[in-house]
């Protein structure tokens, strides 16, 4: 093989690698392209934890090499890696925790304690130590080997290693890999002592290990090996799926003879021979020199007996435990990974409706308060034609009772009497002055001047007390209304505050969305608050102008308008005498009776422009009512509708949440 053909051929490999595409991977990516829509204004947290998902559902299956020490754990990986890759016997780094997992190279990282991570030659694992500053935690080995795409390894320090660390750390690994080989040698299983460790960790994990005797090829028969397989079985039966007999050593062996291994290797060796060229020798009629030298080395390689490698490998029975793993492992493999991370999957939504949920409710809080304002006005102005109007109306009946009252002194105080009118009538002697006397009416000033116009009298009172009684009135309704527009503000001021306090319950959640909902509740004074501010201020400046506007009408004309009915009757009285005494059979000398002068109060006071903006049908508050019910119904209507503008995109990620949900339940990832 050429470097040439090598080179088209890792590059094919890479390019099918990247294009598979597992179904739990593509059910994440289906998830995420949903949930990372902007619309969900998504956090980088929450495109980390899909990356980390995705990742996590590529992911091969994790199987733990497990076994007392020495008992070949590092030889059986080797025959996985097709060379003397790890060190084997004891040796400081046996005691570490060393993974398998797949790459388009062979490369090696070393983890320290301290969390730094250094990448070594492959080779430098046979002589790493720990040092004082530099503890080793654990090696990750990657490596070209195709089964390792698949499956990765965890190579673990053992349970019966001297330090109590090497323990619990092949303990902490026993719980999350998905499966479990207990390595252990053919000739030395099923001791108590091994039997006392089973116990101690291995009895949770029956349905996902396997017991692989190894060294099998130091028995001499398959009966003895089937003997030492069958008492294994029944003496662990607690412990393991199955018992499986190999030889790590004679898969290793068939492995490394492989033509394609053989290949790998001297490519290998190719490569470390050009990098270890000196700057002086490095030409291309060098590595062309090299390259042929491989090339020589690959028809060597071609000469080797494949059916007697083959032969060897089916010997050493290891296919067997890839088959297991394959047949056995696998499926509850998948099953779990596929659980484990529709679980962390549905957490996720269950966040996003937690959100959703929480956000939504404050919305649900804002409309009810809005709701329950709007209820309160209709209520108000409801009473504008009920417990209001009544007030007023009294006020209206009030008035008429006092003028009917002044009408009342009038006529008590209008008396009659005789008047003497001497007129000049012509005769038979000649013209002579007559006299005559007619029965007329008068007032009684000092009578009605007593009881209508000194300080202490009734009608002074009454009209100090009605224009306060009426402000009061006018008063008591704007303050009604106020006061609900003030507890309205002082809900909507705590449901801000509410707000403010608002921030995402989980770091996966949306910080946006709470920021949305932040900076809305910031403004809602000048989305909802001001203009139902504005419309309660007009209706109170409309009813104060109408009914205190009132007051204007007597402001200190009252006694005049009194003066004026006085004057008034008057007039006409003296206007009738005149008449009657020029056309004594069609004019009646006039004397005004009670409903006369009643009518002549009420003209004077002119009740017919006023009275009505507070009793009646038609009155100040009916107009008020008419006119603010209508508007304040489209104003609440507006605001609502600003609300559900806000309101219907996160029902609506609400409920595309919740079917995600139902989607994840009802079906495979």
């Amino acid at each position: 093989m050429t470097l040439l053909q090598q080179f088209t051929t890792q590059y094919i490999q890479k390019s099918e690698a990247q294009k598979q595409q597992n179904t739990m991977g593509g059910g994440i990516i289906g998830v995420a392209e949903i949930l990372l829509d902007e619309k969900f204004y998504p956090s980088d947290n929450l495109k980390e934890e899909f990356k980390r998902l995705h990742k996590k559902a590529k992911e091969p299956m994790l199987i733990a090499v497990v076994g007392q020490f020495s008992a070949g754990k590092s030889t059986f990986l080797n025959a996985i890696l097709k060379g003397e890759i790890l060190p084997t016997g004891v040796t400081p780094i046996t005691s570490k925790v060393c993974r398998l997992s797949y790459d388009y190279d062979f490369n090696l990282e070393v983890i320290y304690q301290n969390a730094n991570r250094e990448l070594r030659r492959v080779e430098d694992i046979f002589s790493l130590e720990d040092e004082p500053l530099k503890i080793i935690q654990e090696f990750h080995l990657k490596a070209p080997i195709p089964i390792l795409k698949e499956i990765s390894f965890l190579d673990t320090p053992g349970f019966n290693s001297q330090r109590q660390s090497d323990t619990d750390t092949t303990n902490r690994i026993l719980e999350k890999v998905d499966g479990i080989i207990w390595l252990t040698l053919i000739d030395n299983a099923g001791k108590q002592s091994e039997l006392e460790i089973l116990e101690k960790f291995m009895g949770r994990y029956a349905n996902k290990s396997l017991c692989v005797l190894n060294q099998k090829d130091r028995l001499s028969s398959e009966e003895e090996i089937q003997t030492a397989i069958n008492y294994v079985k029944e003496r662990f039966k607690q412990f393991f799926a199955d018992v499986i007999a190999i030889s790590s050593k004679v898969a290793l062996q068939s492995q490394q003879n492989q033509e394609s291994q053989c290949i790998q290797e001297s490519l290998k060796h190719l490569a470390q021979r050009i990098q270890q060229l000196k700057a002086n020798e490095y030409s291309q009629e060098k590595i062309k020199e090299l390259c042929i030298e491989q090339e020589r080395e690959v028809e060597k390689f071609q000469k080797i007996d494949t059916a007697q490698i083959q032969e060897l490998y089916k010997k050493s029975n290891f296919e067997s435990v890839i088959t297991f793993i394959q047949e056995q492992i696998r499926p509850q493999a998948e099953a779990t990974k596929e659980f484990t991370i529709r679980r962390e999957i549905q957490g996720i939504i269950d966040i996003f409706e937690e959100q959703y949920e929480h956000i939504q409710e404050a919305h649900q809080e804002l409309q009810n308060i809005l709701q329950h304002h709007q209820e309160e006005i209709n209520n108000l102005l409801k009473q504008l034609k009920g417990r209001y109007k009544e007030e007023l109306s009294a006020l209206g009946q009030e008035f008429h009772y006092h003028l009917e009252s002044i009408t009342e002194v009038l006529y008590t105080h209008l008396l009659q009497g005789l008047k003497s009118v001497y007129t000049e009538k012509s005769g038979i002697l000649g013209n002579k002055i007559v006299k005559e006397e007619f029965n007329i009416a008068y007032f009684d000033k000092d009578r009605i001047n007593e009881e209508l116009f000194l300080g202490d009298s009734k009608n002074i009172k009454f009209f100090k007390k009605f224009p306060i009684k009426l402000k009061k009135a006018s008063i008591h309704i704007q303050e009604d209304f106020l006061q609900t527009y003030k507890k309205f503000e002082k809900e909507l001021k705590l449901w801000q505050e509410s707000c403010e306090f608002l921030y995402k319950r989980h770091h996966l959640a949306s910080d946006e969305s709470y920021n949305q909902l932040r900076h809305f509740a910031l403004k809602i004074y000048e989305e909802i608050a001001q203009d139902c501010l504005a419309l309660i201020l007009e209706m109170n400046a409309y009813i104060q102008t109408e009914i205190e506007g009132i007051n204007t009408l007597f402001n200190g004309i009252h006694l005049k308008l009194t003066e004026l009915v006085i004057l008034t009757i008057e007039k006409r009285m003296e206007e009738s005498l005149t008449l009657h005494l020029s056309q004594p059979k069609s004019f009646k000398i006039y004397i005004p009776t009670f409903v006369e002068i009643k009518t002549i109060v009420e003209e004077s006071f002119n009740i017919a422009s006023f009275l009505p903006r507070i009793e009646g049908e038609e009155t100040t508050l009916v107009r008020v009512y008419q006119k603010m019910f209508i508007r304040y119904k489209q104003l609440m209507e507006t605001k609502m509708q600003i609300l559900k503008s806000r309101t219907a995109p996160t029902l609506e990620r609400l409920n595309e949440v919740r079917n995600l949900r139902e989607r994840i339940t009802l079906t495979h990832l």
